[in-house]
C-alpha cells in the first residue's frame, strides 16, 4: 500500500512539473498550461489521500488525535479552506505576470524543492 500511496504522491509533483513545461512548448499559453497541471492534479490528490487514509490504518492507535490513517483531519480543515480562499489571487497574479516571469517563478519554486529534498537526503 505504501509504494502505492508513494507512487500516486510523486505521481502528481510529475505532473505538475513536466506537463506545464510541455504544454508550454506546444503553444499553450503559460497560465492555462499551469492551470491544466493544476486541474490535472485534483484527482490525484484524491487518489493520494485516500492512498494515506487507507495505508495508515494499521497504524492508527499510534497517530495523533482526529487524525484518519495519515491523514490529519485538523490539517485539511484548516488548508482547504485557506487554499480555495488564495487560489483566485494566485490565478489573477499568474495572469498579470509576463511569461517569462512566470517561467522563472515556476523554475525557481521547482529548483527550491529539489534543494529540500537533497538536503533532507543528507541531513
Amino acid at each position: 500500500m505504501a509504494l502505492v500511496t508513494s507512487s500516486l504522491t510523486t505521481s502528481s509533483v510529475t505532473n505538475a512539473t513536466s506537463s506545464s513545461p510541455q504544454r508550454a512548448s506546444c503553444s499553450i499559453a503559460y497560465c492555462r498550461a499551469v492551470a491544466t497541471s493544476a486541474g490535472l492534479g485534483v484527482p490525484i490528490t484524491i487518489a493520494g489521500t485516500i492512498g494515506y487514509v487507507l495505508a495508515g490504518l494499521p497504524q492508527q492507535a499510534l497517530m495523533p488525535p482526529l487524525s484518519v490513517g495519515f491523514v490529519s483531519l485538523i490539517g485539511f480543515a484548516l488548508m482547504a479552506p485557506i487554499s480555495s480562499f488564495t487560489a483566485p489571487y494566485g490565478a489573477r497574479l499568474a495572469h498579470a505576470l509576463s511569461k517569462r516571469r512566470l517561467e522563472i517563478a515556476f523554475g525557481s519554486f521547482l529548483l527550491l524543492a529539489c534543494l529540500r529534498f537533497l538536503v533532507s537526503l543528507l541531513g
